[in-house]
């Protein structure tokens, strides 16, 4: 009898957790996101920076300058001064979305330069990294935007490859709020060690598919380049401040965001420099980590 009882149990027991866990196909909702992205770039390119900028955030997006968080990003983009001849152009390498379809990040190269008679002659460029999220009327948006590092001449990469995004969704419901603080108190104690350690991350708050987005750098996005990027930053001293940041419905993707400061110490002196932080966190096995880390 107890063994009748005892499968009973075990049945009703995993009926239970199959009705509240189901599987998704955000396969759509990730091309949707990256060709968001491209029309973003496309119009850059096309018409100018200022006008793809203002099509593409909202009074929610965040930009940063020089250590500076942005809130009102419209306005000040509003500001920009632009010419025909200016030319910033983009493309997505990486994206990826939350289980909710509804928060998700892309990266890539990005390249700006002058077009004079016909031609074009690029001048610079390094990876962006922009955290899109739907608004109210299920448009994507960006809400938080920050490039770094160098552009690399030879990197003829060019496409993203179109990736089969299965999640694992939970019917249960969630208090988002409450999420949200919980990422965010997570990103505090993760800033609190890390200016205790002066160091800009630490390889067991990284996701194993994570990367590192630093200036005048190419992206580490391997843990033997990682790895490399310790050498490179024994110099440099770091300490964080968080400013905000977000969370996916679903609440297994997020982004927080803030103020980095910089003490590079040389044989002749101590420079200070201000910059910023942006962090993209998905849960992997029910525990934050880092898949994309930006400071510029």
């Amino acid at each position: 009898m107890r063994k009748v009882f005892f499968l009973q149990l075990c049945v009703l027991s995993f009926f239970s957790c199959t009705q509240k866990m189901k599987k998704t196909d955000n396969t759509h909702h990730l091309e949707s996101l990256v060709n968001a992205e491209r029309k973003f770039a496309e119009l850059s390119r096309d018409k100018n920076p200022r006008e793809a900028f203002l099509q593409n955030l909202d009074e929610s997006s965040i930009t940063f300058n020089k250590g500076e968080v942005i809130t009102h990003s419209l306005d000040s983009i509003q500001k920009w001064q632009v010419n025909e001849s200016d030319y910033l152009f983009w493309w997505p390498l990486v994206a990826d979305i939350a289980a909710s379809g509804d928060l998700g990040y892309t990266t890539g190269p990005f390249e700006w330069g002058k077009r004079e008679a016909g031609n074009l002659e690029i001048t610079g460029g390094g990876y962006y990294a922009s955290v899109w999220q739907k608004n109210k009327n299920g448009q994507w948006k960006v809400a938080a935007d920050l490039g770094a590092g160098v552009l690399d001449p030879l990197d003829k990469s060019r496409h993203w490859i179109k990736e089969e995004k299965i999640h694992i969704l939970s019917s249960e419901s969630m208090d988002i709020e409450k999420e949200r603080e919980h990422i965010l108190h997570y990103d505090k104690t993760y800033n609190d060690r890390l200016n205790a350690e002066r160091k800009s991350f630490t390889t067991d708050y990284l996701s194993p598919n994570g990367r590192l987005h630093r200036s005048g750098e190419k992206p580490f996005d391997t843990p033997e380049k990682i790895q490399a990027n310790i050498d490179i930053e024994k110099n440099v001293s770091f300490s964080f401040e968080q400013s905000g940041g977000g969370i996916a419905k679903s609440a297994d993707m997020a982004y927080t965001y803030g103020q980095t400061t910089l003490v590079v110490n040389t044989d002749e002196k101590e420079q200070k420099i201000l910059t910023n932080y942006l962090r993209v966190w998905k849960k992997e096995n029910q525990q934050w980590k880092i898949v994309l880390d930006v400071i510029q």
